[in-house]
């Protein structure tokens, strides 16, 4: 929210769609109409069709300040939209600052504010930066990885003398 009320300050007109419900979404609620930005944030509370939303927007921004895995980034580039987020050790599997993502350090509201301006600037990079976030996002199919981990028994079972015995 605070990134929003930096954009519209440099005069971007931007909008913000908050999908999620609970705690965080009544205090960054208070926050938007504290900071004098409530009117662009459309708090959408829980959604069935957040795919949809994700594949709709021009940026999907991630604000988090801890994430386990990122599934909500991987969706969002399979979706081949833009992603601005805080660069969280969750995300560093498939989300590298300018070549699938715009990541961003932890609560530098200027920086976020710059990446999510960036990203909607420069729609070369953006584009580029798009395209290879979609190619990682099929490295983490559930298919994939299976066929990687069925290489690497295939490899093994024909190649015995690749396991090593360490007792000797």
């Amino acid at each position: 929210v605070e990134a929003l009320a930096r954009l519209r300050v440099l005069a971007r007109p931007v909008s913000l769609l908050y999908v999620g419900d609970g705690q965080l979404s009544a205090e960054t609620s208070a926050k938007a109409r504290r900071l004098g930005v409530g009117e662009p944030v459309g708090f959408l509370g829980e959604r069935e069709d957040v795919t949809t939303l994700l594949a709709a927007g021009d940026v999907v921004v991630r604000a988090s300040e801890a994430e386990g895995f990122g599934l909500t980034l991987l969706e969002a580039m399979a979706a081949r939209t833009p992603v601005v987020a805080f660069d969280l050790a969750g995300y560093r599997g498939f989300a590298a600052h300018r070549v699938t993502a715009r990541l961003v350090p932890c609560f530098d509201t200027e920086a976020f504010a710059d990446a999510i301006d960036d990203a909607l600037e420069s729609t070369d990079e953006t584009a580029a930066i798009v395209a290879r976030a979609a190619e990682e996002v099929d490295r983490h199919r559930p298919e994939r990885r299976a066929e990687t981990i069925a290489g690497i028994y295939d490899r093994v079972a024909h190649r015995p003398e690749t396991l090593t015995s360490r007792q000797g």
